[in-house]
């Protein structure tokens, strides 16, 4: 199978289906963050993140599709989950991580691929403006660390053969590096038997790591979301997002890939390389921190990170109290921000 990152597909005429998965995905399963509802109606003008219904018709040429629904961006059009699990189960497309109510959001996804039983498990985070999922309303699956670590250890005691494929929509946008709490997280989660984990969000490509073997892809950065057409043609990002991942993961033996392509800011994706995980020079210039343990990259992580204008550093999940504060500060200043972007003209919505 095959992990993208953020798929926005906002015009039904934008590019040919080959163009969104070029031939290496060809028979492939492919997984993807759905960065947005699927509706038939343009919202260009608004600012909100969406899909164009048509996207569905652009995906027979890859294999089997799933599309995660865990993110910020889901809940931007009214009633968006209702429609989108709406349009995919007619379309016979599975998704993970959202719902009419939190059963449904928190639902694991059981498909079999390549003969493999794979549990698929997506959560996304509300300091990014993640709607969380409650009794008797939509949203997404939460990533609160008990939850996910007790979705993952009942997994696990249940299904002992089986894959668990952890999809995390984390962090904060266009930062390099993970924040220290996710890491930690995400090495709690393998060693409670999870078999792979996958990060999105950051709209940049992050480092890769192995915990005991496995790997954690902690950001695959965007993969179909072209500039200057959402928000009156004024959403872009810097030019390092163009670097773009496809990571290649076998449920049977385990071996992993990374396929390197390059966007050009328009609406073209270009196969720059494939290569092995282990060895790769890409890889290893953006995980400067490996085989660090905790205590050293919450200490490298303050002196390198990049996102740093008033965004608190969250150096552990096992203090909720204190996280609670972060995120009562992120949330202030996620209201203040846009006026303060708006005032000044800024084009980027970072």
């Amino acid at each position: 199978m095959i992990f993208v990152g953020d798929i926005a597909y906002p015009n039904k005429d934008i590019v040919t289906e080959e163009k969104l998965f070029p031939k290496v995905f060809e028979g492939q399963t492919i997984v993807g963050n759905l960065e947005g509802a699927l509706t038939p109606k343009d919202y260009s003008v608004n600012k909100v993140v969406f899909n164009d219904f048509s996207l569905l018709g652009k995906m027979s040429y890859a294999g089997d599709v799933i599309f995660s629904l865990a993110n910020n961006h889901i809940t931007d059009i009214e009633n968006g989950i209702e429609n989108t699990l709406e349009f995919c189960k007619k379309n016979s497309i599975p998704t993970v991580g959202a719902g009419r109510n939190l059963m449904e959001a928190s639902q694991p996804l059981l498909l079999e691929v390549d003969r493999v039983p794979c549990f698929f498990l997506s959560f996304g985070w509300d300091v990014i403006q993640c709607k969380y999922a409650k009794q008797n309303s939509p949203g997404v699956n939460p990533l609160e660390p008990k939850h996910i670590l007790r979705s993952v250890t009942e997994i696990r005691e249940t299904n002992p053969q089986a894959r668990i494929i952890l999809l995390f929509h984390w962090g904060y946008e266009l930062e390099l590096y993970p924040l220290p709490m996710h890491r930690e997280l995400a090495f709690e989660c393998i060693e409670l038997g999870a078999d792979i984990v996958i990060g999105s969000h950051s709209h940049c490509v992050q480092g890769i790591e192995r915990h005991k073997g496995k790997p954690i892809v902690y950001g695959l950065g965007n993969w179909f979301f072209p500039w200057g057409i959402y928000w009156q043609g004024t959403l872009r990002f810097p030019d390092f997002s163009k670097l773009e991942l496809a990571f290649e993961w076998d449920p049977g033996t385990e071996k992993a890939r990374c396929h390197w392509f390059l966007y050009d800011g328009k609406q073209t994706l270009s196969h720059l390389s494939s290569e092995p995980v282990d060895g790769s020079k890409i890889v290893k210039a953006k995980t400067p921190f490996k085989d660090m343990n905790h205590k050293e990259y919450i200490s490298w992580f303050k002196k390198h990170r990049r996102k740093r204008r008033g965004l608190p550093v969250y150096p552990t999940y096992k203090d909720p109290f204190r996280n609670k504060i972060r995120d009562k500060w992120v949330e202030a200043r996620g209201r203040l921000v846009p006026m303060v972007k708006s005032i000044l003209g800024e084009k980027t919505p970072r």
